[in-house]
């Protein structure tokens, strides 16, 4: 089923230049969600170091006020946004090897914009739903540790 039957269209285009001069993001989005999309974009290390291949998730203040206020929220959006944000950035220092790594957060005044490790490979659950054997406890143990 194509992505635009399954989720809005966004309400309009992040601004991706909120990240700064040393980022360049595709405008197409390498994913759609609930509350924005995923981009593929590359940072300048500076000078001979060359670029580092990462993504931006761009995330829709007004779906977020939207969903808290549908779902009934007794935070206000703006707090559950920062804790996501907060959350990311805190699990992204841990180094561990199943947590993309955090490069840094911008706002556009629409979207809040955070800098992540690309994670290739796919989509999760499908992963999870294309395996012949069903994905048990001490497998989950023994791949987040």
């Amino acid at each position: 089923m194509p992505r635009s039957l399954v989720f809005p269209k966004m309400e309009h285009e992040p601004d991706f230049s909120a990240l700064g001069p040393a980022f360049e993001v595709d405008p197409d989005p390498l994913g759609l969600g609930a509350f924005g999309s995923v981009h593929l974009a590359t940072m300048s290390l500076g000078g001979a170091l060359g670029r580092k291949v990462m993504c931006v998730k761009a995330i829709s203040k007004q779906r977020t006020r939207e969903q808290a206020e549908a779902g009934g929220a007794t935070t206000p959006w703006q707090e559950l946004l920062q804790r996501e944000v907060d959350i990311t950035a805190e699990l992204g220092r841990t180094q561990h090897r199943h947590m993309p790594r955090f490069y840094g957060t911008a706002d556009d005044g629409t979207y809040v914009l955070l800098a992540l490790q690309l994670c290739g490979g796919g989509e999760l659950p499908q992963w999870l739903l294309a395996r012949e054997e069903p994905y048990s406890e001490r497998l989950a143990a023994r791949l987040a540790y």
